[in-house]
């Protein structure tokens, strides 16, 4: 067993509390998880509606939780923080790696790297006004490298708790390949603990990391969850199933996954479209994967996915990856 510590990546429309709820249920290995952005909001308060997703009465998770934000104005953030230290949360991340367009648009997540002035802004307003410990996950930069050389020194400044870096760039969105070789010259220069993010996808791939960077002992998974669910427990050492041990508790978690996200779908169309979504991974699981998402793809009703998922167990070959 390792002393590495094992992060779980923000997955907006994957890893919210019914997620995290379930898989920590019956997964070990992930010692943090940091949730999905909530956006900043303007007033003085904080309506409930708005942060669900963080409050404490919907998370019942066996790991420590960190809210992340979405955002580019201090004085709103020192608000939202404010908020979240009255539930009880120690920690924020602040998001400037979110690629999505919409979101480069208006200047936040990774559309925020190339403005180092409003970085420097922001982080002046939170640090004056200190109620949590503050972390960043961030990008290369958003359409060049250059972009992240003038950032690191604004990030320097401050005494942040760590620098999650996923080497792409923004445009990019998560296409290609993580460029290892700009993130191995990058993480000198970066004086906060630094995390890595990208690519974990096995076992093999986090040693073949971990051996290249020795000096870093804090690793953030995000898709390489769903691909497969026992990779936490594959790179600290602790993962002890046969392949038809594994098959049985991937199973269960499943099913109970299901009734989680049934349970907090009002509509029927979005409980299906969240499990299709979760399917583009899980199939992946199985020898047959192609025709198994066919099969579930295409499910318009409850009963039809239900169908779909106990044709999967009983008569699917399941995968062990390593």
């Amino acid at each position: 067993m390792n002393s590495d510590k094992i992060w779980l990546a923000p997955m907006l429309g994957f890893t919210e509390y019914q997620f995290r709820n379930v898989y920590t249920k019956h997964f070990r290995g992930l010692d943090a998880i940091v949730m999905p952005f909530v956006t900043l909001v303007e007033g003085r308060k904080v309506k409930i509606e708005h942060i669900k997703d963080v409050w404490p009465q919907n998370n019942d998770c066996r790991v420590p939780l960190v809210p992340q934000v979405l955002g580019n104005d201090g004085a709103m953030f020192v608000v939202m923080n404010r908020t979240l230290r009255g539930l009880g949360y120690s920690e924020v991340n602040w998001n400037l790696g979110c690629p999505a367009p919409r979101v480069v648009s208006h200047k936040r997540g990774s559309g925020l790297l190339p403005f180092p002035e409003i970085v420097e802004e922001v982080l002046d307003a939170i640090f004056q006004n200190p109620v949590l410990e503050v972390s960043v996950k961030m990008r290369l930069g958003q359409k060049s490298l250059e972009e992240i050389e003038k950032i690191i020194p604004v990030l320097n400044r401050f005494p942040l708790k760590s620098i999650t870096v996923h080497p792409r760039i923004g445009a990019q969105m998560y296409d290609g390949k993580a460029d290892i070789a700009a993130f191995e010259q990058l993480v000198p220069d970066i004086r906060p603990p630094v995390i890595y993010n990208g690519d974990i996808f096995s076992a093999e791939r986090f040693c073949a990391l971990k051996s290249r960077f020795p000096q870093i002992n804090q690793w953030m998974v995000g898709r390489g969850v769903f691909w497969d669910p026992f990779l936490p427990e594959k790179m600290n050492g602790t993962y002890r199933e046969t392949s038809e041990s594994a098959k049985i508790r991937f199973e269960i978690f499943h099913q109970e996954l299901y009734e989680a996200v049934v349970r907090r779908s009002f509509l029927e169309r979005n409980c299906l479209n969240k499990m299709k979504n979760y399917w583009k991974y899980f199939n992946l699981l199985y020898q047959n994967n192609t025709a198994i998402f066919d099969k579930i793809k295409y499910c318009q009703t409850y009963g039809e996915i239900e169908s779909a998922f106990w044709d999967i167990y009983k008569n699917e070959k399941f995968c062990e990856r390593r």
